[in-house]
């Protein structure tokens, strides 16, 4: 630890800024309104809280974590559930203009 501060998503830990842009979801919720923005076109579709930008962060946390379903961090992001909560993702960069910190699922997924 450098005691260096980088903003989160610059490509300065050992992740190149993934973990840093997961970590930029606060899990504040409102990425689910619905009255105004864009946010996710489809978790307004689908309404399930897999297709949420916050879901989606959520999975890629427990991805670079290594809790999801009990796999290693490698062989997390080759699994269902990754590809589950990414595949309707339309890359339409709602969620970067309407999320108040600016979470970039359309840049993550790619």
């Amino acid at each position: 630890m450098t005691g260096e501060t980088r903003a989160p998503g610059s490509g300065g830990g050992a992740a190149q800024g993934f973990a840093e842009a997961v970590e930029m979801c606060n899990n504040n919720g409102l990425c689910r309104r619905f009255d105004a923005g864009t946010m996710c076109p489809s978790y307004r579709v689908t309404r399930d809280e897999k297709h949420l930008t916050r879901g989606r962060a959520n999975t890629l946390r427990m991805a670079l974590s290594g809790q999801l379903e009990g796999l290693q961090p490698e062989d997390a992001f080759t699994s269902d559930a990754v590809k589950d909560a990414l595949d309707l993702c339309v890359g339409c960069k709602g969620c970067k203009r309407d999320c108040p910190t600016g979470v970039d699922m359309a840049k993550m997924k790619v």
